[in-house]
């Protein structure tokens, strides 16, 4: 009899303890994704997207730039 309660004991214990595994390895895994939107009068267009920041950042500056030499 104890030894049935210490199995099945340990067997509830198996399927929480997966599921943390699991979600922590998502969670590593997962990566955030940048984008450059541009806006107008009538709508948001995505222009581009990216899980690189630095790409997205480098964009953003050429798009403001050439924004502001244009006048």
């Amino acid at each position: 009899m104890i030894l049935v309660g210490l199995l099945l004991g340990s067997a509830s214990l198996i399927f929480p303890i997966a599921f943390i595994i699991i979600s922590i390895v998502m969670l590593a895994k997962s990566k955030s994704t940048y984008s450059v939107v541009l806006t107008s009068a009538g709508s948001d267009q995505t222009a581009l997207q990216s899980s690189d920041k630095e790409t997205i950042d480098k964009v953003i500056a050429a798009l403001n730039d050439a924004i502001v030499h244009r006048g």
